[in-house]
């Protein structure tokens, strides 16, 4: 059996908007098995979590000229299973008391995955930011947040003054805020705030 292979996610997501099966099997390959654990956390069955999985997928198909590649697809996908996690609740819980308990705890499990995953976005396009700076400006960066060296220290190593540290990385920060801004829909909080994990 031959193994449906892309370069990347991009390129099937492009060929899934063309209606490509093939696209749709590979993803449905990649993502599958986790988007079954996060059905099956919230509704408590196999039977149920399969059948919302499979109704996810029809529906990411009839969706697919509609979607935006620029926006995660991850994030599409388990937006989809979390409103159809929703209506099987709707359905099954009779009880008032019970509906809002049972709407409050996937809520709180949706928001978890949903920040979870916008922070991985984040992480992927905060390193493609760091890649497009110039050479000096990168490695002063990387020696802060990845070597944890103080000012002084990477003076030192790359032979350059101080001052000329703190302006490499206050221009890397506003390089990466600028870059997140043009390249996500996520507010400037969150990401004022994954800044502030990513200066630490």
């Amino acid at each position: 059996m031959n193994r449906i292979t892309f370069n990347d996610e991009a390129e099937a997501l492009s060929s899934l908007q063309r209606g490509n099966a093939k696209a749709f099997e590979y993803l449905f390959e990649r993502y599958h098995a986790r988007l079954f654990i996060y059905c099956f956390r919230l509704v408590k069955s196999k039977d149920q979590a399969d059948e919302i999985v499979q109704e996810t997928f029809i529906k990411v198909w009839n969706a697919r000229e509609r979607f935006d590649p620029q926006y995660s697809f991850q994030a599409f996908l388990f937006k989809i299973a979390f409103n159809s996690v929703l209506d099987f609740q709707r359905k099954v819980a009779r009880d008032a008391v019970m509906q809002k308990e049972i709407s409050a705890r996937i809520q709180q499990s949706h928001n978890r995955t949903e920040d979870e995953l916008i922070y991985k976005d984040l992480e992927l396009l905060s390193k493609q930011a760091i890649e497009q700076m110039p050479e000096q400006q990168r490695l002063v960066f990387e020696l802060s947040r990845e070597k944890g060296m103080s000012h002084e220290e990477i003076a030192t190593t790359l032979g350059i003054s101080s001052n000329t540290v703190k302006v490499h990385i206050f221009n890397s920060l506003k390089h990466i805020r600028s870059y997140l801004q043009q390249n996500t829909d996520v507010s400037f909080v969150i990401i004022l705030t994954f800044l502030a994990q990513v200066k630490k």
